[in-house]
């Protein structure tokens, strides 16, 4: 056993479940003191009632408070669809829809391409709009009792074969914008934002799903492109949470981003003042594992997710590989959970009218946008 961490801290893992109820021995391991909920998938989905259900019996199963969380930030990515959930266009589209309205040219124009022919700054229209499917995306979340969703994507599109249209565009300066506009959504509806990848994962090709992504690329290029949306939403305060890539940026650090103090103390904390939480990526991804000797247990995996400055890392579709590395862990070595981390995001509540309309002009635009990509 890996003896590099003394005292674990208390509620630091984020595990799954296989199904569309809980088993006996997933209601132990959520009892555990070292786990601190679930993050949700698309075969945990049977129906709204069902999911509310299920959502329910998880947070019952332990006498601390557990966190749900899912990836349904749209398009490619989005786990829950139907009955209960608006099946969300990419975050790309959103951009690229009104940019198409209003070019006059825009029969000539690819739909698919439109965002990197037209760099004009989004409109007052577009952004209401990202702002209000940003709004309908956390409600319907958060109406079945899920907390977050790992959500919005802060990558810019520069050929990333795991990004591509999940990006909500490729020029730093219109994606803050977009996303400022989306995170401001979630945050109306009472959802806390995490911005994922940092500190970008747009510019480089290889998916560390499965891979070993490394960007050769120097540091002004990282600064000036990925990193700059970054910069500019965390000085804004608008960014609860981050997710760092399991991405090697050979000429900064040695070790993927999520295992790097470098990038998560010295740069996200120190440079940036980054007072939020940090959620490792999946630790069960290839791009988790690199080692020069020989692949990463998964009990050294979380031990560089936690030692590097991640509060909550998550161990995905493994529950063999969860139980072996939480027995492997005695509970005299868990100290107790951070006290500064918080995830909730206290806001206004909306009034119901305001609330209908968000919900109807985001719909409505939704379909807009469906139309205008099958057309």
């Amino acid at each position: 056993m890996s003896t590099s961490i003394s005292k674990y801290p208390a509620k630091s893992l984020l595990v799954c479940i296989a199904g569309t109820s809980l088993t006996t021995q997933e209601t132990l391991r959520l009892k555990h003191p070292l786990v601190r909920g679930v993050i949700l998938f698309a075969r945990n989905f049977e129906s709204s009632r069902q999911l509310k259900a299920l959502v329910q019996a998880i947070k019952n199963a332990s006498q601390t408070p557990l966190l749900v969380a899912v990836d349904n930030e749209g398009g490619r990515v989005q786990r829950f669809k139907t009955d209960g959930f608006t099946h969300l266009p990419a975050m790309a589209d959103l951009y690229r829809y009104f940019a198409n309205a209003n070019d006059d040219n825009s029969k000539r124009l690819d739909k698919h391409a439109l965002s990197k022919q037209v760099r004009e700054y989004p409109s007052k229209q577009c952004l209401t709009s990202v702002s209000d499917i940003g709004y309908l995306m956390a409600y319907e979340c958060l109406s079945h009792g899920i907390d977050l969703s790992f959500a919005p994507v802060m990558d810019v599109d520069q050929g990333s074969d795991v990004i591509g249209d999940r990006a909500f565009h490729e020029s730093p300066d219109i994606a803050a914008q977009l996303i400022e506009a989306f995170c401001d959504g979630m945050h109306q509806a009472g959802m806390a934002t995490v911005g994922k990848h940092f500190p970008g994962h747009g510019s480089t090709k290889e998916d560390s799903h499965f891979h070993v992504p490394v960007d050769v690329r120097n540091w002004a290029d990282i600064k000036n492109n990925d990193l700059k949306v970054f910069e500019k939403l965390i000085t804004k305060n608008i960014v609860d949470g981050i997710m760092p890539a399991h991405i090697i940026f050979k000429q900064i650090a040695d070790e993927p981003v999520g295992y790097s103090k470098h990038w998560l103390q010295e740069l996200l904390k120190k440079q940036l003042n980054f007072k939020g939480v940090i959620f490792s990526d999946d630790l069960a991804m290839v791009g988790a594992g690199a080692s020069a000797a020989k692949p990463l247990s998964y009990l050294e995996r979380f031990e560089k997710a936690i030692s590097a400055g991640c509060d909550i890392a998550l161990l995905c579709n493994k529950p063999v590989e969860v139980d072996v590395l939480l027995s492997q862990i005695k509970p005299s070595d868990i100290g107790i959970a951070p006290t500064d981390i918080n995830l909730t995001f206290e806001n206004p509540k909306v009034n119901e009218v305001n609330h209908q309309e968000k919900i109807s002009s985001a719909k409505d635009i939704i379909k807009k946008i469906k139309i205008w990509k099958s057309a």
